[in-house]
Parts: structure tokens; sequence; C-alpha cells
């Protein structure tokens, strides 16, 4: 297959829509992420997913598509995929660094790319950035294995579907510097993290800020774009909201430190 078809998550309405503007919003800030589309089918939307792990070829019958090996982080450290959340005993974002620094052909290229992601699924409000979700890839050359960060894929924002529960508790997959919830998040926190994975404090504070002010000035005009759409769902608007007041408290937190 070339690519993966959604439906609506049971009982989150319009999940398949506020998972492409995710995916797109990721695409129009410079992120590697999974190519994603929206169709109608019997009044139903249905997402679209490109698969990133097939490789294509030309041949004389036609184009081949053949399976390219892909591992999860769990897959990758060994740890039972029902145990996908740091809080279960599943990895947390130190053990995945490490495995990248170990697996990964271009360490130097594939490091910051993973922790682009994450700083993405947090400034986009994604509460279940586990370690299924991110993963490595692996293509077979010649002469040998080249490992690398997968795209980004199944991003989704947890503000969107407030009213479709009781109560909704702040949460994280995976901590970030020791902390869980996203609402006492603060510098020192990131800071940690950083020195555990063994990055730059200075450098990931000026990414995190780099990407908020790229998602305040991207995420309007995206939200526009999908008006009147067969994409169009009133959950963007709650998207917009929760994205946009999260990346200005970061901006002002992040802004007097540089």
């Amino acid at each position: 297959s070339t690519h993966i078809l959604k439906i609506d998550i049971e009982r989150l309405p319009d999940s398949t829509r506020t998972e492409h503007f995710c995916m797109t919003l990721a695409r129009r800030i410079g992120l590697d992420a999974a190519r994603t589309k929206i169709r109608i089918f019997n009044d139903r939307p249905v997402l679209f997913v490109t698969r990133f792990d097939r490789a294509y070829a030309q041949t004389s019958d036609g184009v081949r598509v053949t399976r390219l090996h892909q591992e999860d982080f769990c897959q990758a450290t060994g740890i039972n995929p029902d145990l996908k959340y740091e809080k279960q005993g599943g990895p947390d974002l130190s053990t995945m660094f490490a495995m990248t620094k170990k697996a990964a052909t271009v360490p130097a290229r594939d490091i910051p790319k993973l922790l682009g992601f994450v700083m993405f699924n947090f400034l986009i409000g994604n509460p279940d950035a586990h370690a299924k979700n991110y993963s490595l890839i692996y293509r077979q050359n010649p002469k040998s294995v080249q490992t690398t960060i997968s795209p980004l894929y199944d991003v989704n924002n947890g503000a969107a579907f407030r009213d479709c529960f009781k109560s909704q508790r702040p949460r994280l997959a995976q901590s970030i510097g020791g902390e869980f919830d996203p609402t006492e998040l603060n510098w020192s926190h990131w800071e940690t993290q950083a020195r555990a994975i063994g990055s730059s404090p200075t450098a990931l504070r000026k990414t995190l800020l780099t990407m908020a002010k790229k998602l305040q000035d991207a995420i309007a005009p995206l939200r526009e774009e999908l008006r009147n759409t067969d994409a169009d769902s009133p959950r963007l608007d709650l998207i917009v909201e929760d994205v946009t007041q999260r990346c200005e408290s970061w901006v002002g937190k992040l802004g007097d430190k540089l």
C-alpha cells in the first residue's frame, strides 16, 4: 500500500480534520512530516496519509513500491508496546535520544530533528506523543543500511476535544525535565531535559523560541485557507486559540532569556 486511510476516532468527532490541520501546520513551519489530505466518502471525512515507509522505483512495468523497515521507539528499545507511555514504564526522552545517537547514521542531523518533533508536539498541545509515535527508518543501500528518524506522524491537539470529556487533565505522554503537567512546565524543565540528552540549553532555547514564533505566524493563515473546504471544522478554531495562547506564553518566557 502507498497510503494509510483513517476515519474519525470513536467519540472524537473530526479527529481526522484536526490531525490533518496539525500535520499541515508542521510542514508549513519546515518540519519533515507525513503528507496528509482529507477526502469525503459517504459523507464521512477520511484522512489519507502518504506512507513514508515506502520506496518507489521506476521500472519497465511501471512504478515498483517496496517496503522500508521501520521501528518505533518501543520496538527499537525492546519495550512492550502496551507500555508506550513513560508513566507505564515506556521509553522516556533520554532513552529515545540515546538510541538515536547509537542507531542513526548521522546523529548530528537526526538528534536536532527529533528534538524539533518533541518541541512541536509540546507547542501544538499533543497529549499523545508517546514512544510509538516516533520512529526510525532503515534504508538498504548497496553497501550499507542508512538509519534516520522518520517523518513526524500521528499529531493532534487535545484542547479541540474538551467537550468530549467530563474533565480533561493536562498531561504529557513523556515528561520534559521530569514534569508531566504542561501547565506547570517552565524553562528550568527544558534546561534539565537539554542537559539530560546532551544538548546545549542555549541552542534548545533559541530553537523553541523560533518555533513558537513560526507557529504564531503560520497558524491563523492556515486556518483561513482550510475554511469552507472538506478539511474545515469548528474544532480548528479551538486549536488556533490553544496553540496561539501557548506560543504567546512561551515567547514571553523565553524572550527575556536570550
